[in-house]
């Protein structure tokens, strides 16, 4: 029993945090953040385009508060977002885009900070990423927050 109480622990704690941080993406143009819940509610300083990751941190109504790569807080209305989808940011200033999974491979162009993208999939300590024209890129995954 007592080496099973810690892992019950861990479990319940584990869930609890699943159930309330969730990622989010933004899957509709035009999506606004706002200070509090509701459409006439102030805007905060930026809009997000499509594929833009966000954490959930909490409900009210049909309002998510989210959070974004640098932390700030927001809240964004249900139908804007879809969990299940995996999207990514950029968080360096400046990082390659490249044709395949190593630095091998011709860099097409390079991506700036907070350029989103949406996740594909992952190859070792590679991410294949795709824009909103559908173009496809490899690039390092330490130099994305995906959520």
């Amino acid at each position: 029993m007592k080496t099973l109480l810690p892992k019950l622990v861990c479990l319940i704690i584990g869930i609890t945090w699943t159930s309330n941080a969730m990622a989010l993406c933004v899957v509709v143009p035009g999506a606004t953040l706002h200070a509090v819940p509701g459409f006439d509610a102030p805007k905060t300083s930026w809009d997000p385009p499509i594929y833009t990751p966000l954490r959930k941190i909490d409900t009210w109504n049909e309002w998510f508060k989210v959070a974004d790569v640098d932390g700030d807080i927001h809240w964004i209305h249900t139908s804007a977002v879809a969990s299940g989808s995996y999207c990514l940011i950029i968080k360096v200033d400046k990082t390659p885009l490249r044709d395949g999974p190593d630095k091998r491979y011709d860099q097409v162009r390079e991506a700036k900070k907070y350029e989103v993208f949406r996740f594909a999939r992952r190859k070792g300590k590679w991410i294949q990423a795709t824009n909103e024209k559908g173009e496809g890129f490899w690039l390092l995954a330490k130099t994305t927050w995906i959520q």
